[in-house]
């Protein structure tokens, strides 16, 4: 059986219904102004990726309120979205300067299940920027780390939380911790880096001597 003959012409990937005057239409260009979320998105990817410290710092002047829902959205793009690592860490660090409990929503998930080190790093050391007694057992966790710059981040972030709050309070908020390692790397961390701080004196145990076994059976 011969097949059907076409009735016109066919043409590939033709819309349907048909764009009136052909397939094709001629591009034109939106300002972007026009577009507000992309006029937005630009405006704070130049703000997070200045580099000079004083730009930094004026620019943290600049993200306001209504940058937030933006600046999370960012910090949890991963690999796939094609974010820059440095936005991405900037945009976690700035989060902490607004402790708000969305952003430590955030971050607290970052620093438990980021996809890698060094975002859990970063999260790790704004958490303890935010001067909030509740992310202490999360930073003593993060104490614990096998990978020593997520270690080490967690460090900054101890310290900066100590800072905030006082030794005696961040002392207070870890009450329950009896993991000797992450007491121990505690004390070393405060030590190095609270002016005045000392570390308690721990009692060593006397050893009984023989005069001590001969009183111990009268």
């Amino acid at each position: 059986m011969s097949p059907k003959p076409r009735s016109e012409k066919f043409r590939l990937n033709e819309p349907k219904p048909k764009i009136p005057g052909g397939a094709r239409r001629e591009s034109v260009r939106v300002p972007r102004e026009r577009v507000p979320e992309v006029a937005h998105r630009e405006r704070l990817n130049r703000l997070l990726l200045a580099h000079d410290p004083e730009v930094a710092e004026k620019n943290r002047a600049k993200i306001t309120d209504r940058d937030l829902e933006l600046l999370r959205r960012i910090a949890q793009e991963g690999a796939l979205a094609g974010t820059p690592p440095a936005l991405r860490r900037n945009a976690i660090h700035y989060l902490a300067d607004r402790p708000l409990p969305e952003n430590v929503n955030v971050l607290v998930d970052l620093a438990r299940h980021g996809e890698d080190l060094y975002i859990r790093g970063a999260a790790l050391a704004a958490l303890g920027r935010t001067g909030l007694r509740a992310v202490a057992p999360i930073l003593a966790n993060g104490l614990s780390a096998p990978e020593p710059v997520e270690a080490a981040s967690a460090e900054h972030g101890m310290v900066a939380l100590a800072r905030a709050i006082g030794v005696a309070a961040l002392r207070d908020a870890l009450v329950s911790e009896r993991r000797k390692a992450v007491l121990g790397r505690l004390e070393r961390v405060l030590s190095r880096a609270v002016d005045g701080y000392k570390a308690p004196r721990v009692r060593k145990k006397r050893q009984k001597t023989a005069q001590d076994e001969r009183q111990s059976k009268r």
